[in-house]
């Protein structure tokens, strides 16, 4: 974890640096703080880097589901859908029954 905190640091830092147009330059020629940041740059890198780690975590989410043993998948999806038939017929069964022909007032 240390080590995530510090490169995720560093690569947003390296962004922010990147948008940056007007630098501090002291009188001895070093570069110090950012004085002002192109806000639309800042957004545009942002937003480009948001969808591209998303993209990327989509890829590894659809080939971990692709090569995900099939043979571990298929057992368990047998025995779902026998749960799934014998709570379907149990819910028809309790289905109470109505008479289209019947008002609902009839009286024997």
């Amino acid at each position: 974890q240390w080590y995530q905190r510090r490169v995720r640091a560093l690569f947003f830092g390296l962004i922010i640096d990147w948008t940056c147009s007007v630098w501090r330059v002291s009188s001895d020629g070093t570069v110090g703080n950012c004085w002002i940041y192109d806000v639309d740059k800042l957004v545009m890198a942002f937003t480009l880097t948001q969808l591209i780690l998303k993209i990327i975590s989509c890829i590894f989410f659809w080939l971990c589901w692709w090569w995900f043993p099939r043979s571990l998948k298929e057992p368990e999806l047998k025995s779902n859908a026998a749960r799934g038939e014998k709570e379907e017929l149990t819910n028809v069964q309790e289905a109470p029954s109505t008479d289209e022909t019947s008002d609902g007032n009839d009286r024997a």
